[in-house]
C-alpha cells in the first residue's frame, strides 16, 4: 500500500461532503475515510488534547476551517499501517512547534501543506470542527512554509527551472512527489485545475518579467495525484489500534 499518494483537496470541498447518516462503531466510510487528502492551507490555532493528540485548526484564505489530529505515537500499535507515518508527522511538527494543553494562535497564521486520512468526527462542540465533522486523522505528513506557488523545485525561486519541470511532467518525463519535482500541488499557477504545459508557460513569462503569478496559497486539485486508498479496519470510538484517539 503505497501511502505517498494522496489527492490534493480544498476545505471546502471537504466540508461539503455530505456526512453518514451513521458512522460505524468499527469501520470506515468509503471512500472518504478511506482517502489520503493533501491541503495547502494556514495552520491558525494548536493545543494538546487531554489524549495526547495535537488538535489542529485549519483555514483557508477564506474563512473556511476544520481540524486535523496529529495522534501520540505512543497509543498506536508498532503494528499500524500509520505508525511509521504519524511518528514523522509527529517529529514534523514538534520540531518546528510545542503544543500545550492550552491553545496556541500564531501570528500570522502558519502556512501548512497537510497529509492525512479523511474521517468523520461525531460533532461533539469541537473547537475549529467543519460542518459535517469531517477532519484528516491521521494526519500523516506536514510540511511547514511550503514553496511559494509555482516554485516546482522547491528551491523558493520561481523560474525558468520551474516551468521546465512543468513541461516534463504534462509530456509524462517526470513524476508527482518525485525529486526534483517534490512540490507537484504547486505547479498549477493557472489555477485551471491542472498542471501542464500552460502553467509552464506562465512561469516562464513571469521569470522574463512577462506576467504576474497568484500571490495568494496556490490551490490544490483532485487532478494533481492520484486517489489513494487505506485500509478499512478503523473504529469511530476508539482508532488506538491504527491512527490515535479521535477527539
Amino acid at each position: 500500500m503505497d501511502l505517498t499518494r494522496s489527492t490534493a483537496a480544498t476545505i471546502s470541498y471537504l466540508a461539503s461532503l455530505p456526512a453518514p447518516a451513521s458512522l460505524p462503531a468499527n469501520g470506515r466510510v468509503q471512500p472518504t475515510e478511506t482517502t489520503q487528502f493533501l491541503l495547502d492551507v494556514l495552520l491558525t490555532a494548536y493545543k494538546r488534547e487531554d489524549d495526547c493528540d495535537y488538535h489542529l485548526i485549519i483555514d483557508d484564505t477564506a474563512g473556511n476551517m476544520m481540524i486535523v489530529e496529529v495522534p501520540d505515537p505512543a497509543c498506536v500499535d508498532s503494528t499500524s499501517l500509520f505508525a511509521t507515518e504519524i511518528a514523522h508527522a509527529r517529529a514534523q511538527f514538534d520540531a518546528r512547534l510545542v503544543a500545550t494543553t492550552s491553545w496556541k494562535m500564531p501570528s500570522p497564521p502558519i502556512p501548512i501543506l497537510v497529509q492525512g486520512v479523511g474521517f468523520f468526527d461525531f460533532l461533539h462542540g469541537q473547537t475549529g470542527a467543519a460542518p459535517n465533522g469531517i477532519e484528516l486523522h491521521p494526519v500523516t505528513d506536514i510540511t511547514f512554509d511550503p514553496p511559494p506557488c509555482g516554485d516546482v523545485s522547491g528551491d523558493r525561486l520561481v523560474n525558468i527551472g520551474d516551468a521546465l519541470l512543468v513541461a516534463q511532467f504534462d509530456v509524462g518525463l517526470r513524476q508527482c512527489g518525485l525529486t526534483p519535482f517534490s512540490h507537484p500541488v504547486v505547479g498549477d499557477v493557472n489555477g485551471d485545475g491542472a498542471c501542464n504545459i500552460g502553467d509552464a508557460l506562465r512561469i516562464a513569462q513571469c521569470d522574463v518579467g512577462a506576467g504576474q503569478l497568484r500571490i495568494h496559497l496556490c490551490a490544490v486539485y483532485l487532478s494533481i495525484h492520484d486517489v489513494h486508498h487505506v485500509g478499512n479496519n478503523h473504529n469511530h470510538d476508539d482508532l488506538n489500534d491504527d491512527d490515535g484517539s479521535a477527539e
